[in-house]
This record gives C-alpha cells, sequence and structure tokens, in this order.
C-alpha cells in the first residue's frame, strides 16, 4: 500500500523536483545491496525522485540522539532484512554536524533493541571522530533535520544535491512542530516510485513492531504495512 501524507505538519513541508540534471556518480565503495528494479552499475546514472512526506506512528518528543538512534536502528533491521548482509553501511547526514559514516553489524536473530545500541554507540562515535568527509561513500543515506526550513518548507531536490553524493536511496526525517515526518529520495533510474513505497511501508510496519516488541529478534518483523 502507498504511504500517504498524514501529517498534521506535513503539509507544509514540500518536495519539490526540479528537471533532472546529469550527475557524475562518485565511486562508491560501502555498498548495501538491496534489490533494484534495473540492474545497478557504472553506467545506471542518477535521476533523483522523492516520495511524499508522511508522519512517522510514533511518541511525540524531540528528535534527539535517541529518537536518532531508534530511528536509524530500524534502517538497519530494515536494509538487513532485505539483503541479509552481515554489516550495513550508511553514510548518517544530521543537521548541525559533519557527515557521520557509520558501519554496523546486524544478525537476524539479535533483538531490535541491540541494533538501536550499536546505531547509538556508532553514532557517538562517528560524531566524536575527527575523520571528516566523504572518503568512502555508501549508497544509503540517513538525513536528521530538526526543523523545517524558514518558510516551513524542504526543497528535498536542493537537500539531496547538498550531500554531494548520489544515493541510491536516502532516508529523510524531520521535526515539524511535535511531529516526526519521513520521506524518501531515491535514485529513478534503479527504482521505481512503487518500489519506493513499498520499503516506505515495510520500514514504517518495522519501525511500529520494532518501538513495542524491543527485546523481539529482527527476524521476527514484518517488512508490510502503511504510513
Amino acid at each position: 500500500m502507498a504511504p500517504t501524507d498524514r501529517a498534521r505538519g506535513a503539509s507544509q513541508l514540500s518536495t519539490r523536483n526540479s528537471e533532472p540534471e546529469s550527475v557524475t556518480v562518485p565511486t562508491v565503495h560501502r555498498i548495501v545491496q538491496f534489490p533494484t528494479d534495473t540492474e545497478r552499475s557504472s553506467a545506471s546514472g542518477f535521476e533523483p525522485a522523492c516520495s511524499a512526506w508522511c508522519e512517522l506512528d510514533i511518541p511525540r518528543g524531540p528528535l534527539d540522539r535517541a529518537r536518532q538512534s531508534q530511528l536509524l536502528g530500524a534502517i538497519f533491521a530494515l536494509l538487513h532484512r532485505y539483503t541479509h548482509q552481515g554489516t550495513i553501511a550508511l553514510d548518517v547526514h544530521i543537521e548541525g554536524y559533519d557527515l557521520c559514516q557509520l558501519d554496523v553489524e546486524v544478525a537476524g536473530d539479535a533483538p531490535i533493541a541491540g541494533v538501536i545500541d550499536a546505531s547509538y554507540r556508532a553514532l557517538e562515535d562517528a560524531a566524536a571522530s575527527s575523520a571528516r568527509g566523504a572518503i568512502r561513500p555508501a549508497n544509503v543515506a540517513a538525513s536528521f533535520m530538526a526543523s523545517a526550513g524558514p518558510e516551513g518548507t524542504v526543497d528535498v531536490t536542493a537537500y539531496i544535491a547538498a550531500c554531494h553524493t548520489s544515493y541510491d536511496v536516502h532516508f529523510i526525517v524531520a521535526q515539524v512542530q511535535d511531529a516526526i515526518v519521513f520521506a524518501l529520495a531515491y535514485n529513478a533510474k534503479l527504482i521505481l516510485p512503487s518500489s519506493a513505497n513499498r520499503l516506505m511501508a515495510s520500514f514504517c510496519a518495522l519501525l511500529d513492531g520494532a518501538l513495542t516488541s524491543l527485546l523481539a529478534p529482527l527476524s521476527s518483523f514484518p517488512l508490510s504495512g502503511s504510513c
């Protein structure tokens, strides 16, 4: 089921997409091999696209480090469920910080609480690290924005361009008033809108299950739903 925009504050956000430009895709060394609709190759190219915004069905509160770690734990768990990779690489952009490059080990029989804790430690270590810049960029990213822009909008096309790396998928989380909203930017050369919607729905379903069953193994969470 395609996600729908049901955030009270999400209407204040926009996902304006400018005309696709020719983009030089940098060499990527940290790959998450999630399935794509078109085979990934050096000749695939990059065409930015973005879903609608939807509100995450989670308790109200600030988008602080603890909340960021919960969401990252769900993202790591989701990518592991799709790929069965033991190590998941993720570039994390946080408003006010330099790029954090995380590589977290994930096992299917591990409790989601352990993945959230590992995400918290990796984020703390990366934020404190003196190594800066996209030295070895991943093909998947997550961004946390503490608030909407000065006019209550976010131009996602401009934002992902400012990241200077063409990600296959990019989870974008923002705080609007007291709501946490979520959108998925992606490479339309590799991923169809229907597949992006399914990925969003699976993330919402997994996050919902994770926050109610912290000790359950990752393999027990569903990969379908709506947000």
